[in-house]
């Protein structure tokens, strides 16, 4: 699939779609729920990236590496809860947003990442090609 503004669409549009949804530990369907990453694995495959690997750490090297400058509409957003690899990452949608599936107990959610907690943890951000 290539990458342009109406893919991106796609990707913001399922990611919202899934608000509300519990976290579930190993989860990576709406019925079972979603675990971190699974979430995102969830919403790129419904999307046409079907070589969207399942672990945080290969999704945070799938496409271009870019800083959180950069962070456009549609691109994934990695962050490190400490050791500076990524640990968990959301999809960026825009205006300082991010949707993602945090932790057992929550469950879909947006997040404003524009905060110094999320700037200190970012990590990288993927655009998708």
């Amino acid at each position: 699939a290539s990458y342009d503004s109406a893919a991106a669409e796609s990707v913001i549009s399922t990611a919202h779609s899934l608000i509300g949804i519990d976290f579930a530990e190993g989860g990576d369907t709406p019925d079972a729920g979603f675990d971190n990453s699974g979430f995102i694995y969830y919403v790129l495959r419904e999307n046409g990236f079907i070589n969207c690997p399942r672990l945080i750490r290969d999704q945070s090297v799938m496409g271009e590496n870019i800083g959180y400058s950069e962070l456009k509409s549609g691109d994934l957003a990695f962050f490190t809860n400490g050791g500076g690899t990524a640990d968990f990452g959301g999809i960026y949608i825009g205006n300082g947003i991010m949707i993602f599936s945090p932790m057992p107990g929550q469950n879909v959610r947006e997040a404003d990442i524009t905060t110094a907690y999320w700037r200190d943890c970012f990590v990288t951000g993927v655009r998708l090609s």
